[in-house]
Parts: structure tokens; sequence; C-alpha cells
């Protein structure tokens, strides 16, 4: 929460009003328990690091309070402590195959428009379509390239400029290619 703001109200009102409304969602003792347990984590974000900037943060039912300029790795810790979460970072970074550019294609005197067609991925299993289906809408490219590397050795070309697709994030490409093979097979 932004301490000060030229906004029509700023950080510490709002944090006074979120408090007020968790204490009117309080009217037993069991859900006073309750809300002690989930009450909205607000930490204030100030331009100052005074002592009174830090306890008018605390009084207004800040959590906590943190100076600006803010450094991503201390907003990740304070976020952390309050909500009593630990992050889990890959070991190494996830890569994707080289970037195959459309100068490449030229290069091999090929159609990027011919190689991705209708037809292009009729002979796929059907699971194996419902698959990449999946990883497509919900825009996971990683799986995406995981079925397109398990593609056989004869469909290279057509590996190679999905993957173009992928690198250059045009998933409505792959998506309508997929939608065409699934109708296809239905109809078979």
């Amino acid at each position: 929460m932004d301490g000060s703001s030229d906004a029509v109200m700023d950080g510490y009102e709002a944090t006074r009003r979120i408090r007020a409304m968790e204490r009117q969602q309080t009217n037993t003792p069991s859900d006073a328990a309750m809300a002690a347990l989930h009450t909205t984590k607000i930490i204030a974000l100030t331009a100052s690091a005074s002592e009174d900037e830090h306890l008018s943060a605390l009084t207004a039912g800040c959590n906590d309070f943190m100076p600006k300029p803010l450094q991503t790795d201390a907003i990740l810790q304070k976020v952390s402590e309050h909500l009593s979460i630990t992050y889990a970072y890959a070991d190494t970074p996830t890569t994707l195959p080289p970037l195959v550019t459309l100068d490449s294609y030229k290069r091999r005197n090929v159609n990027l428009a011919a190689v991705l067609h209708a037809d292009s991925l009729r002979t796929r299993p059907l699971d194996w379509l419902h698959q990449l289906y999946q990883a497509t809408i919900n825009l996971n490219a990683e799986h995406i390239l995981e079925l397109i590397n398990a593609m056989p050795e004869e469909q290279a070309l057509l590996a190679e400029a999905l993957r173009v697709r992928v690198q250059e994030f045009d998933f409505e490409v792959i998506l309508n290619l997929v939608q065409g093979a699934i109708n296809a097979s239905d109809l078979a």
C-alpha cells in the first residue's frame, strides 16, 4: 500500500477502511479468532524512512513498512515473511531450442506457409493432438515444445516451423492447425 498518494484516498486511509471492514465481519468470538488468522496483510510503501512515517503506517493498521526505493528481493522477502511462504527457484533456467528464423527457411527455399497448412498435423495421433491443444490454450510453451520435440524425424521441417511459432508466441496459428486436425479426425 502506498502510504501517500495524490489520489482520492491515500494508502493509510484505504488501510483503515480495510481494517474497519474486517472488524465488521467479526461478530462472534469464533469469527474474531478466524479473522486473526485471515486478516489482509498490508505493507506500507513510503518515500520516507522516518520513524514517524513508520509509526503512522502501523497506527493505520499496516502489518509492516518498507521505505522507497524498493528492491525486488526485499519485497519478496517481506511477502514471504507475512504470508509464511517459501519461494522455489529452478536450479537451471529452462532454455528454448535455438531460434529458427524465417531467413533460414528462405535459404533452404522453403515457404513457411506451405509447411503450416490444414493437413500438416493430420497424421499425428489424436491423443497427441489433444495434448497439444491443451498446452496451446494454456499458453504452456514448455509443454508445447516437449510435444513438438517428440515428433518423428520425417516431420522435422513441420516441427521446426512449429517451434518458430512458439518462439514468436504465435499460439493462434498452432491452435488453428490443431483444431483443424482434430476436426478432420472427427470426420474420418
